[in-house]
């Protein structure tokens, strides 16, 4: 059961794909693991042509995965930033200089 591309619409340039949003891809062995549904989106060729080309993907699903992947990374990245400097259990950089001074 894999991934497969449904048509390739002409006049509005544009590939509509079949995506597993709940599964999970072996980029190593290349297998994917059942865990969803099926997902029908239309998504303009020269957007899925960069991601392919940004991703160095082998394949569309690859590269879909991929820049799923790293946006979800950069949202909880920012979200991490958001709480940065509000514990205030924690040192200082001018305590820790002080420390590493000190040996």
């Amino acid at each position: 059961m894999g991934v497969r591309t449904i048509s390739r619409a002409a006049p509005r340039r544009s590939t509509k794909l079949l995506i597993f949003p709940k599964h999970q891809l072996d980029l190593y062995s290349k297998q994917a693991y059942l865990r969803g549904m099926k997902t029908t989106v239309d998504i303009p060729d020269k957007e899925l042509s960069d991601a392919i080309r940004y991703t160095r993907a082998k394949t569309k699903r690859e590269a879909i995965v991929a820049a799923i992947t790293d946006f979800n990374r950069r949202k909880r990245m920012a979200e991490l930033v958001k709480h940065a400097g509000t514990c205030d259990a924690l040192m200082t950089v001018e305590e820790l200089r002080r420390q590493r001074r000190k040996g």
